[in-house]
């Protein structure tokens, strides 16, 4: 199964990344890494398996559609969101 998360980077999202990672399953993340951390958890969540990483903005609805077209998830899980800091 291909699974596609958006904010992958965040807390939740690379907590369940990572589990995607740790079911073997194909696992693609697209998050900005505007908030900080994220940084840090894309390079934790490298350590745990293999993955492809878009750094796009969810809020560009050309970069999520051509990352879906590519990708062709069988589930995506919606974890981003934009935070005001």
């Amino acid at each position: 199964m291909k699974y596609l998360v958006t904010g992958g980077c965040g807390f939740v999202g690379s907590n369940l990344a990572a589990e995607v990672l740790r079911r073997g399953e194909e696992l693609y993340v697209l998050d900005n890494l505007y908030r900080f951390g994220s940084a840090d958890n894309l390079k934790w969540l490298r350590k745990q398996g293999d993955f492809k990483h878009y750094p796009y903005d969810i809020r560009n609805a050309n970069d999520v559609e051509t990352v879906i077209r590519e990708v062709q998830p069988d589930y995506i899980f919606h974890l981003a969101g934009k935070c005001n800091q």
